[in-house]
């Protein structure tokens, strides 16, 4: 087996003790504890020396990384070459007084996202590769200068800071937070009796910081925004943009799953677009109006890729965000300078509750997994219902009038 950080985090403990060698450096391997003793991995260094086996640990998984254990393993066996040829004198034995390299009495938060990325998200996440791209990336964006910090310095104070340093940007600050305090709970929490990674002296500091309180946005385009919205595409010389926002508005799909569609997700016949690993996990079907059939057949002419609707030099290998240099001229140019992308699914939704279709159905269409997230828009529906009786009681008026007016005619003439 090619130990990797991939490989070793995946090896699970069974009843028994197993050992799993490396196939680059020889002599170099992992074992893994039985279960019933808490699983643990160690890396360590075998080698046949003067008639007879001498093992070695190394130091534990994943406080060390693989690229150092096996670095550690390359330079016993370099010392144990050495040894052999001059003659195996015991004062210079290298593996007499080997111990396992232990890590810091403290870790550091680098180290702490290493573990969580490799013990719970590559293990439970359900589209690891996203899930380890948009943690890393807010590690990247909030906490890259905490890397090489110790956990036992860290404090609120520090992330008071990095709250502070998000301004006016309430959401994001709010998910910086609670980033932290996922991380600290795994950290300390316990499974199958032994701590998953470290728990800090302080306890969770990331709960004495405050989120600020998010209300649920109700902006959708209206019918004189939509006729500016839509002039403005026609004009749209960025192609990724235009195709973005067709889209987003004509599907109503969150913007990480347009920015993540794929080829064999869309049914040609049936013109719908099967969505794969949308937020709340739960696979479901959006049918393909005509615009956005038109976008996907240009797109297909024109494939740059055989997989990603749209393909970029991303990590990911497909767009990431909306085209940011090119949607704030075209949200400027529309006059909506207080509209955000995710506004375009809900303005997909409004306009279906203005028209009166069943929350239910609403639901449906956006893929969401509850009632309760869709009834946000009943209002709306609640708006075409008092319309439709006012249509309704107003055709009765008029009804009325015309019996009025049949039953004079009806009546005999005075003599």
């Amino acid at each position: 087996m090619h130990l990797t950080e991939k490989t070793v985090g995946k090896l699970a403990a069974t009843e028994k003790r197993a050992q799993f060698p490396d196939d680059e450096q020889t002599g170099f391997g992992v074992r893994v504890e039985a279960a019933a003793v808490g699983g643990r991995k160690t890396f360590f260094f075998y080698k046949k020396l003067n008639g007879r086996p001498r093992w070695r640990a190394i130091g534990v998984y994943p406080q060390m990384t693989v690229k150092d254990a096996r670095e550690r393993a390359r330079k016993l066996a370099v010392l144990c070459d050495e040894w052999k040829r001059s003659g195996y004198p015991a004062v210079s034995d290298p593996l007499v007084d080997a111990k396992p390299e232990q890590a810091s009495t403290c870790p550091t938060f680098g180290e702490l996202v290493k573990s969580y990325i490799t013990e719970r998200v590559r293990r439970e996440a359900k589209n690891v590769r996203r899930a380890e791209y948009d943690l890393r990336n807010m590690v990247d964006k909030h906490f890259s200068s905490w890397t090489d910090k110790r956990l036992d310095t860290l404090s609120h104070s520090d992330l008071l800071a990095v709250k502070r340093q998000c301004g006016e940007h309430r959401v994001a600050a709010n998910r910086a937070i609670e980033l932290i305090r996922r991380l600290l709970n795994w950290s300390g929490a316990k499974r199958d009796g032994q701590v998953n990674f470290y728990r800090v002296p302080q306890g969770n500091f990331a709960l004495e910081v405050t989120t600020y309180e998010e209300k649920e946005r109700e902006r959708f385009l209206s019918a004189e925004e939509l006729v500016r919205f839509n002039a403005a595409l026609d004009e749209e010389p960025h192609t990724d943009l235009k195709h973005f926002l067709i889209l987003s508005l004509t599907t109503g799909a969150r913007k990480s799953d347009v920015c993540a569609m794929r080829w064999q997700d869309v049914d040609w016949t049936r013109r719908i677009w099967r969505v794969p690993d949308p937020k709340n996990e739960k696979p479901y079907n959006v049918q393909l109006l005509p615009a956005a059939i038109g976008v996907l057949e240009e797109r297909h002419k024109n494939a740059a890729s055989t997989t990603w609707i749209f393909p970029s030099v991303s990590r990911l290998g497909h767009l990431q965000d909306v085209p940011k240099k090119a949607w704030q001229p075209f949200r400027k140019k529309c006059g909506l300078t207080d509209f955000h992308i995710h506004d375009l699914r809900h303005t997909c939704a409004s306009w279906q509750a203005i028209a009166g279709v069943p929350l239910q159905q609403i639901g449906k269409s956006l893929g969401h997994g509850s009632l309760q997230s869709t009834e946000r828009y009943s209002h709306l529906i609640d708006e075409s219902i008092r319309e439709g009786r006012e249509a309704g009681q107003k055709k009765m008026f008029q009804m009325m009038r015309q019996a009025r007016k049949a039953s004079r005619k009806a009546l005999p003439a005075k003599t």
